[in-house]
């Protein structure tokens, strides 16, 4: 395999040890020819790598426990009480000894299994509605990524047909100083520019790498993602745009809805909870007694703490404040979906007008520096007019790639914004 370009080999004089350093030794690109998958199997990948996604289940089967744990007749289990008293511990030793045992039940509250219950059933529609919401940012994020790492590839792609075209002016005008035909002046210049090519191909192929390297520990996978398929057909078939873009049914706002009513359904368990749960049993005692006429009874053993507003009250006010705090977050992520939604509409308006423009000030720049060069190996004008068209045409069609790439994320952004994964 050659590591060198051949204009690195043909070029001469000073300029070819610098040339070669910053632009010439640029190693073929490793992943220029790697598969690519869609952009749905990316985000799907994504998700089932995701930690989040394990425990979001973990904590929907707990609060389906909780749940049915709450639908038991008692809140806690029985209580057990035994004690045995005896005269020979203190060395009386008059025959006096007691046996006695007691068994007893809490009892709920009025309303205080069906509002735990409720809590409950609460915290798993959280739990779903938050695993919704985290896999629309795996989405999100994996589509910043993939957009970002294809707008570097394909502006790697024409810096890299530049700086052929670069290097062939370069050899010329190594040519034409060497008989005499071009100033040291020009031929620098003509360096110059080759080099700074160069260093922004090596700039790029570092940033491409970095956005693999972030793909691959998001997906598992270093390929990128295909967005550029993600057109207006997509949206053609999920019919009319904005009247699925409600902020209601946005994955972030639904998550805070469910929010304010786990924090509603724990106030209404602290407020049903206003005293300790009482209990009630039976209590068996046996004594052991000198001529004693009778040794055993049984009854009724009823335990009731009085409720205590000191313990009551402040537990009450966090769930309040809790509730106010939900209620808050509410109203932000609706403001946020909400304006939100108006820019994601906004981009790609203007992301199909930039592409128009910057599509047609590709194709012009790009026929003036052929036009431009050409008049320049014929002596009609100076290579730095010639550098000067490469420039500005080198500038447009990076703008040209990176318009296209924004176009399509831009789609795709929408689609997954009415929780649509293209």
């Amino acid at each position: 395999m050659q590591l060198y370009p051949p204009c690195a080999r043909r070029l001469r004089g000073q300029y070819r040890t610098a040339i070669i350093a910053v632009g010439c030794v640029i190693a073929l690109n490793a992943h220029a020819n790697a598969k690519t998958w869609s952009f749905h199997d990316a985000v799907r990948a994504a998700w089932t790598r995701d930690p989040a996604q394990a425990a979001l289940h973990v904590a929907a089967q707990a609060a389906d426990t909780e749940a049915s744990a709450a639908r038991t007749w008692f809140p806690a289990g029985a209580i057990i009480n035994a004690q045995y008293l005896d005269d020979h511990f203190i060395g009386s030793n008059q025959g006096y000894t007691t046996y006695q045992g007691q068994i007893s039940m809490p009892f709920w509250l009025p309303g205080q299994g069906t509002a735990t219950e409720r809590a409950a059933l609460a915290d798993k529609a959280v739990a779903r509605a938050n695993a919704d919401m985290e896999r629309m940012a795996i989405a999100i994020q994996v589509l910043d990524i993939a957009s970002a790492a294809r707008t570097e590839e394909r502006r790697l792609a024409v810096l890299s047909t530049e700086y052929r075209v670069a290097g062939d002016i370069a050899e010329r005008s190594d040519h034409a100083f060497a008989v005499g035909e071009e100033a040291r002046t020009d031929r620098d210049a003509v360096f110059a520019f080759l080099s700074d090519i160069g260093a922004q191909q090596a700039q790029s192929t570092e940033r491409l790498a970095g956005y693999r390297a972030d793909l691959s520990r998001l997906t598992g996978s270093d390929a990128l993602p295909d967005i550029m398929t993600i057109d207006g057909r997509f949206l053609d078939r999920q019919g009319n745009i904005q009247e699925r873009l409600v902020v209601e049914r946005d994955p972030r706002v639904i998550y805070a809805d469910k929010v304010v009513r786990a924090a509603d359904a724990s106030l209404d368990v602290t407020r049903r909870t206003w005293m300790p749960a009482p209990s009630a049993g039976i209590q068996v005692v046996r004594q052991k007694q000198f001529e004693a006429l009778w040794d055993t009874a049984v009854g009724v053993q009823v335990a009731m703490q009085l409720p205590s507003r000191s313990q009551h009250e402040p537990q009450l006010m966090r769930k309040v404040r809790a509730e106010a705090d939900a209620q808050r977050d509410l109203l932000r992520a609706r403001q946020i979906v909400g304006s939100e939604y108006s820019h994601t509409f906004a981009r790609l308006r203007a992301s199909v007008d930039i592409l128009n423009e910057v599509r047609s000030q590709c194709a012009a720049l790009s026929d003036r520096q052929a036009q431009m060069t050409r008049a320049w190996r014929i002596g009609e004008t100076s290579v730095i007019e010639a550098l000067r068209a490469h420039q500005a045409a080198l500038s447009a069609c990076q703008s040209h790639e990176a318009a296209e790439v924004a176009w399509h994320a831009a789609i795709a952004r929408l689609l997954i914004s009415i929780g649509a994964t293209p």
